[in-house]
């Protein structure tokens, strides 16, 4: 016993200086291109594989039709500089609350607005922008907002026929984040998870209960474990394919949630992608 508990304590303590060191040195390296006025290179990766896939469905169902992106929350425009690299053909546009940001971001976009995704209700040029996109993205943005179910529920609402939304959401629940508060407690620092300006923190059931709940019934859904794709078939029943989940909410189908498989993989889940196609 004392043997696994030592084995135990180290684990959790590598886990902490592995965490810890992979914050210091994204900080560190955020600090050296922001004193050079720029830091558009840094973009999720996951969520730029959905988007390629969102891509191929619009130019399968309008061949015709120079796709447009809307990116919301997006940053020093690290996204939009691949999209853009990789997709010099389509029409890709921003909204980022950071005057700063938003201006660095716009030399890799075709339109940034400075304001925040929440100012859609008073600001028309963010309802224009997300009643015209054909793929509307919020990538680590859910947990900045103050009501994230109603900018959910409303842009679903907003979307033109056809259109995808993805989704990507980091999540509380996984061991580097339980080491992280076995260690310093519930601390606010300048990075990751803890990040000061996030206000909602999410676990995987959450998320799945967020779009089970919200998503209209022209709508389907797909989940994908951001982090390991092959174990997403494990948080629904009825997986379309390895590492997707697909529901189609047009009959009353409902999300159904495989609660004893979801506790084990909230250790190891870092964040889900959700995608969101309006049927057409």
């Amino acid at each position: 016993m004392e043997e696994l508990l030592s084995a135990i304590s180290r684990a959790v303590r590598n886990l902490m200086l592995n965490e810890e060191y992979f914050h210091l040195a994204r900080l560190n390296n955020q600090q050296k291109l922001n004193a050079h006025g720029i830091n558009a290179k840094s973009y999720n990766n996951f969520t730029y594989e959905h988007v390629k896939n969102c891509l191929k469905l619009v130019k399968a169902h309008s061949p015709q039709t120079v796709p447009k992106i809307l990116d919301c929350g997006c940053g020093w425009g690290g996204l939009g500089r691949v999209i853009r690299k990789t997709h010099p053909d389509i029409v890709i546009n921003g909204i980022e609350p950071d005057e700063a940001m938003s201006s660095v971001a716009a030399l890799f976009h075709d339109k940034v607005l400075t304001a925040s995704i929440e100012q859609y209700q008073s600001f028309k040029p963010i309802n224009e922008l997300l009643s015209t996109s054909d793929i509307i993205i919020l990538s680590d943005v859910f947990e900045h907002l103050y009501d994230p179910w109603k900018v959910y529920s409303d842009i679903c609402k907003t979307m033109k026929p056809g259109a995808s939304l993805i989704l990507s959401i980091p999540t509380i629940t996984n061991v580097y984040s339980l080491a992280y508060l076995f260690r310093e407690g519930f601390t606010y620092r300048a990075s990751g998870i803890y990040d000061f300006t996030h206000q909602r923190f999410f676990a995987p059931s959450d998320i799945l209960d967020l779009i089970s709940k919200l998503t209209l019934r022209d709508h389907t859904i797909a989940v994908t474990n951001n982090y390991c794709p092959e174990s997403a078939n494990m948080f629904l029943e009825s997986p379309s394919e390895p590492g997707t989940i697909s529901c189609s909410l047009d009959k009353d189908v409902t999300l159904r949630i495989r609660k004893n498989s979801i506790k084990h993989q909230q250790l190891i889940t870092r964040g889900l992608i959700v995608s969101v196609n309006m049927q057409t």
